[in-house]
């Protein structure tokens, strides 16, 4: 599989510059709750790479008229057990949603109120240092959904994900907190 994109492709800067730049076909400006949706998500995106060493690549959500939902994808080069994704799961949605609900630009605009795990997506690439998902003693990717979250490995024979585990955000949670 051939790599797409290079690290240094992929930076903060950059980042902050297409979502500051970007503006649709209609010549209109980018409406400001996105704006202000999306410097939310990357600053969610460099405390989760100071604290983790998560490199964020690709940034979203929901946000037509209201903001419906934020999503975040990340990527680390760390083997990872279910235990450890269950608890960066854990973190980073607590903070993501505390930086959500506290901020007044996109308060109006919360379709919900106040915003909960199950307007989140976050997906995570547990990779090689050649980009492809680790095969070996580690998950290959982890994510939360509607407010599921979903643990798979790599077959190292077929290349293929395949289904670990799954819980609901709210039974982690809860479980976190005993």
């Amino acid at each position: 599989m051939r790599k797409i994109f290079t690290k240094a492709q992929l930076s903060f800067p950059l980042a902050l510059a297409l979502v500051f730049m970007i503006t649709p076909l209609s010549g209109e400006l980018v409406p400001k709750h996105e704006l202000a949706a999306h410097k939310i998500t990357l600053e969610v995106a460099k405390d989760l790479h100071i604290r983790y060493g998560l490199e964020p690549i690709a940034l979203g959500g929901s946000m037509m008229t209201k903001i419906e939902g934020f999503a975040l994808t990340l990527r680390t080069y760390k083997s990872l057990s279910v235990e450890q994704a269950r608890a960066c799961v854990l973190d980073c949605v607590a903070l993501y949603l505390q930086k959500i609900n506290a901020s007044s630009e996109v308060e109006p605009f919360l379709q919900e109120k106040p915003f909960t795990a199950k307007q989140l997506t976050l997906q995570f690439l547990v990779l090689e240092q050649n980009d492809l998902f680790k095969k070996e003693n580690s998950l290959a990717n982890f994510y939360l959904d509607k407010g599921k979250i979903v643990y798979k490995k790599c077959n190292s024979q077929t290349g293929q994900l395949e289904k670990v585990q799954e819980e609901t955000y709210d039974q982690v949670a809860s479980s976190a907190k005993k």
